[in-house]
């Protein structure tokens, strides 16, 4: 069965592989190694998970993860007579 929910620190090691594979036909020029990439992308992850301003979705079936979508809250600067909201979306990684 499919299950889509929001990605815990538990997901960050198949989150950093997922997001190296995504980039595979780049790797020729990459001035990183995949260990490096590890730690990068890891902290990246975290301070995202954390952070309250990233939403990492994720579809998992049978214990993988086989698809994510990431949404970052940007926050914006207030205009009088225009919206209330105080935030834009920006979604990457779909």
């Amino acid at each position: 069965m499919m299950l889509v929910r929001l990605a815990t620190s538990e997901d960050i090691p198949q989150l950093v592989q997922m997001r190296w594979d995504f980039s595979e036909e780049e790797h020729a020029n990459n001035v990183v190694t995949f260990e490096e990439f590890i730690q990068i992308c890891s902290e990246f992850l975290l301070k995202a998970i954390q952070s309250g301003d990233w939403y990492i979705w994720i579809a998992e079936f049978d214990g993988s993860l086989v698809s994510h979508m990431y949404l970052q809250l940007i926050h914006k600067v207030p205009r009088p007579g225009k919206s209330s909201d105080p935030y834009y979306g920006y979604v990457t990684n779909v």
